[in-house]
C-alpha cells in the first residue's frame, strides 16, 4: 500500500475540503451564506481526521435538515448538488492518481512533494469538470430533477464506492486499487444515470398525461360554460325585445320623463349581462393555438367567475408555441394567477385583468390584479424560504426565480401601484435558449 506522511495527508485533506465547499457553494449559486459554508468547512475537515470520508455522509444529513427545516425547501436542491460535488472531487481524485500511477514509486513513504503534484493535477482536472458542470447546465438540470430519488440514488453511489474503498485498501496492489474503483465509479455512475432516467421520463408521461386530463376538465368546463351562457343569450334576447316595445311605447307616447329612466335601467341591465357573460372573458382564447397554454388559462378564468372575480382577458395576436418549455411556462403562469386571485379576493374591487401579445420580437404577457397595500412587499417574498401562509404556498416567487435563472431570454417585471400589482413575462425570442 501508498504510505502518505501525515502532515502531507491533512494538508491534501484541508485542500480537498476547501476545493468541496468551494465547488459547492459556486454550485448552490451563494444559497447559503459564506460564513456558514466556511463553518461548514472546518466541521468536515476535522470529521474526516476522525471518521475519513464516512464523515461526508453525516454532512449530507446535515445539510438536508438544514435545506428542509431550516430553509423550509422541499425541492432538495441544496443536499443534491452537496453529493454531486463529492462524487466529482473523488472522481478527480481517482483521476488524478491513475495519471500518477506509471511515475509512482510504492517505496517509503510519500511527503508533500507527492501531495502537491496530485494537488496540482486534481486542480486541472476539477476546472475542466466544472467547466463541463456549466456547459451542460448541470445546476438547471439539479433544479428540476429534485426529487427525494435521486439524493438516494447520489448517496447510494458515494456511499458504496466508499465500501468498496475499504475493501480494496486490503489488497496490496495499488495499481489494481486505483483502476478498479475508476472503473467502478464509471459503471455506477451509468447504471443511476440509465435508472434515473428511466425513472424521469415515466414521471414525464405521468406529467403529461396529467396536463392533458387538465385540458380535458378545462375545456369540459368551458363548454358547460359557453351552454350557460347560450341559454343566458337567449334570455337576455327575449328581454331585450320585450324593452325594446315598452322604449317604442314610451317614445310614441311621448313619456321623455319615464324613457330616461327606463334607458338608464336598459343600460344597468345590458352592462351586467355583458360584464357576467363568460363569452366575453373568453373571446380571445381562440388566439391561443397551444392546448395547454389555452387549458391553463380556461382553468384560472373560470375560477375566478365562479369566486366573483371581475377579470379581463385580451389576446389580439396568434400565440402559438412558446421558445421556452412549455411545463416551465406553465408553472409560472400558474403561481402568478393563483396568487393573483388569492389577493384579489382579499380586496373589495375583487379585479383581475391578463393579456397576451406576440410580436417579432417575442412573447409579453400581462397579469394585474388589485391587492391590499399591507401585503410583503415583492423583494420578500422572493427570499428564500419566506412566505407569509401557513402552508408555504408563498414560496411561489422563489420557484419562479429558480426557473428565470434557466433562460436567458426570459425575463420578469414586478410593478406595485396604489391598490394594484402588475406582473410582465417578457420571453425574448431573438435570445438563444
Amino acid at each position: 500500500m501508498l504510505m502518505v506522511d501525515l502532515k502531507a495527508f491533512i494538508l491534501l485533506t484541508f485542500y480537498l475540503n476547501i476545493l468541496l465547499y468551494g465547488i459547492f457553494y459556486f454550485f448552490i449559486e451563494r444559497k447559503i451564506k459564506l460564513p456558514l459554508i466556511s463553518v461548514m468547512l472546518i466541521i468536515t475537515f476535522f470529521g474526516q481526521l476522525v471518521m475519513g470520508n464516512w464523515f461526508d455522509v453525516l454532512m449530507v444529513g446535515v445539510i438536508y435538515l438544514y435545506e428542509n427545516y431550516v430553509v423550509k425547501s422541499k425541492n432538495n436542491f441544496i443536499v443534491n448538488t452537496y453529493l454531486f460535488c463529492l462524487l466529482i472531487i473523488l472522481f478527480a481524485s481517482l483521476i488524478a492518481s491513475n495519471i500518477m500511477l506509471p511515475w509512482l514509486s510504492f517505496q517509503g513513504t510519500k511527503g508533500f512533494d507527492y501531495i502537491f503534484i496530485k494537488m496540482s493535477i486534481m486542480s486541472i482536472i476539477l476546472l475542466f469538470l466544472v467547466v463541463a458542470y456549466q456547459k451542460l447546465k448541470v445546476t438547471s438540470w439539479l433544479k428540476n430533477n429534485n426529487s427525494i430519488l435521486l439524493t438516494m440514488l447520489l448517496l447510494y453511489v458515494y456511499c458504496i464506492t466508499l465500501l468498496v474503498v475499504v475493501i480494496l485498501k486490503t489488497i496490496e496492489k495499488y495499481s489494481l486499487y486505483i483502476n478498479i474503483m475508476l472503473v467502478f465509479v464509471i459503471l455506477q455512475t451509468m447504471v443511476i444515470t440509465i435508472l434515473f432516467v428511466r425513472d424521469r421520463k415515466k414521471k414525464a408521461e405521468e406529467y403529461e398525461n396529467l396536463l392533458y386530463k387538465n385540458q380535458l376538465d378545462s375545456l369540459k368546463n368551458y363548454t358547460e360554460q359557453l351552454e350557460e351562457d347560450y341559454q343566458s343569450t337567449r334570455k337576455f334576447k327575449h328581454d331585450y325585445k320585450n324593452m325594446l316595445l315598452s322604449l317604442r311605447i314610451n317614445v310614441e307616447n311621448q313619456n321623455y320623463g319615464e324613457l330616461t329612466t327606463f334607458l338608464n335601467e336598459l343600460d344597468d341591465y345590458s352592462e351586467k349581462y355583458f360584464i357576467n357573460s363568460a363569452m366575453e372573458v373568453f373571446k380571445d382564447l381562440t388566439y391561443i393555438k397551444d392546448g395547454y397554454l389555452k387549458s391553463i388559462f380556461i382553468n384560472k378564468l373560470q375560477l375566478m367567475l365562479n369566486k366573483g372575480i371581475k377579470c379581463q382577458f385580451e389576446c389580439r395576436d396568434l400565440i402559438d408555441n412558446p421558445v421556452i418549455d412549455l411545463v416551465d411556462l406553465i408553472r409560472i403562469l400558474s403561481i402568478f394567477l393563483d396568487n393573483g386571485i388569492e389577493a384579489s379576493l382579499e380586496t373589495e374591487e375583487k379585479r383581475m385583468a391578463i393579456g397576451l401579445s406576440k410580436t417579432d420580437a417575442g412573447l409579453t404577457i400581462i397579469i394585474a390584479n388589485s391587492y391590499c397595500n399591507n401585503q410583503e412587499s415583492v423583494s420578500k417574498l422572493m427570499e428564500q424560504g419566506y412566505t407569509s401562509k401557513a402552508n408555504h404556498s408563498g414560496l411561489g416567487l422563489t420557484n419562479v426565480q429558480e426557473i428565470k435563472n434557466k433562460y436567458p431570454n426570459l425575463f420578469i417585471q414586478y410593478e406595485k401601484e396604489e391598490q394594484l400589482f402588475t406582473v410582465k413575462i417578457i420571453i425574448d425570442e431573438g435570445v438563444a435558449r
